[in-house]
């Protein structure tokens, strides 16, 4: 009877409500994923020096395990270096995954436990480490290529200025709250023997430079000169130095090269140096690139990312020829957004369509389609309460409230 009396004020309420419903909609912060919290993390470790051996990484992953052990609610740790013969992951041996398993009663609560694994993993400053769940790790990979929600790809073709440019950002996104797992997949410092050629001194000897290449890449590669037979089968023969010439890197300039006028050593051809290489060099979609990774903690994922696409900007000059691209669970967020915001608005209209079709008295249609800003109100005011921000769950859950709405409204 109040409702009945107070008709106007009552609309006038309610379309107050949705007005406020549909402007905070924007800002109760969103991921693309809800946390998923299944009792089982992953931890990527990787040795910031290239090249790392298997033993050490066994040393640094026994002294992790005991750590992680050692916490009450942690049942098992499991350590996988580098890859399997026949597995997926292009992983040297520097590079390790630990899969941490909690104990089904443990009553902790999850986010605090991966805090805790985080804080051990940053008691190992030479160690860079990504501390995610299984299924968000999965997901990453599967969004970006890398195992954390949010990967910034640095394209270019100078090496050396795509570098450098990641070392910016790391700098700039280290001031950033809520940020956390911070990695810069660096790709260089592996030790190389750098070879320059001397021209004069080739020109001299009456030798060509594929001469002296393809004489240090029979040396230490080997090169196919016949075949044998075993019974049945075909064995090829190779030609290369003994091992224990190649694994000594100062017997390279005392190789000799042949040439007109006889064997001529390797260090009065050239100078041979000690240098850095990049032991694999990242390409994506023909475009030389590193990457810069990280998880957030606390806040919004597109709060965050929106901060650290500003910080970025203003304080990072990209070189010429070098560009960056967002890549991860946040740019899914927002994609899979406008889709669905397309998708709804669509099957909206056919809706409508439908039930002016169906309905005689066109005031049915307009009275089902009124009870849509009721479910809204209430959803909004849930997800801002509970805080879990909107996500392609809360979405996909917003449009089930309507139709389930839609549904009561047509009974």
């Amino acid at each position: 009877d109040r409702v009945g009396a107070h008709v106007t004020l009552t609309i006038m309420i309610l379309v107050g409500l949705f007005a406020v419903a549909m402007a905070a909609l924007p800002f109760v912060g969103g991921t693309f994923m809800p946390d998923f919290r299944e009792g089982h993390f992953v931890i990527q470790a990787s040795s910031s020096i290239p090249g790392t051996s298997i033993g050490e990484m066994v040393s640094v992953g026994k002294r992790i395990s005991a750590e992680v052990l050692a916490l009450p609610y942690v049942q098992t740790i499991e350590q996988q270096i580098g890859r399997a013969e026949m597995g997926e992951d292009t992983w040297g041996p520097h590079r390790s995954e630990f899969h941490v398993e909690l104990k089904p009663n443990a009553g902790v609560d999850q986010g605090a436990a991966q805090e805790d694994l985080r804080n051990i993993m940053g008691r190992y400053p030479g160690i860079q480490s990504d501390v995610v769940t299984f299924l968000g790790d999965r997901i990453s990979e599967s969004l970006s290529g890398e195992t954390s929600q949010v990967a910034i790809k640095v394209f270019g073709d100078d090496l050396d200025a795509i570098d450098a440019t990641a070392g910016k950002i790391v700098a700039t996104l280290g001031k950033i709250s809520g940020i956390v797992d911070l990695e810069f997949k660096r790709q260089s410092g592996t030790p190389a023997i750098a070879i320059y050629l001397m021209p004069d001194a080739l020109a001299a000897t009456g030798l060509k430079v594929q001469d002296v290449l393809d004489t240090v890449e029979t040396a230490y590669a080997g090169a196919k000169v016949g075949q044998t037979y075993k019974g049945t089968r075909t064995i090829d023969v190779d030609v290369l130095l003994p091992d224990s010439l190649r694994h000594q890197p100062e017997q390279l300039a005392q190789l000799m090269i042949a040439s007109p006028l006889g064997p001529v050593p390797l260090s009065q051809l050239a100078h041979v140096e000690l240098a850095q290489d990049r032991y694999s060099i990242g390409h994506d979609g023909g475009q030389r690139r590193v990457s810069v990774t990280f998880n957030v903690s606390s806040g919004a994922l597109q709060d965050v990312v929106r901060q650290a696409q500003g910080a970025i900007a203003k304080s990072v000059v990209l070189p010429a020829g070098v560009f960056l691209e967002f890549t991860g669970a946040a740019e899914a967020e927002r994609q899979t957004r406008v889709e669905l915001g397309l998708y709804s608005g669509l099957a909206m209209v056919l809706i409508v369509m439908i039930l002016f079709i169906a309905f005689r008295w066109r005031a049915n249609s307009w009275l089902v389609l009124a009870n849509l800003p009721f479910s809204l109100i209430g959803s909004v005011l849930a997800i801002a309460i509970t805080g879990v921000g909107l996500s392609l769950g809360t979405v996909v859950g917003l449009v089930t409230v309507f139709g389930i709405s839609a549904r009561n409204a047509i009974l």
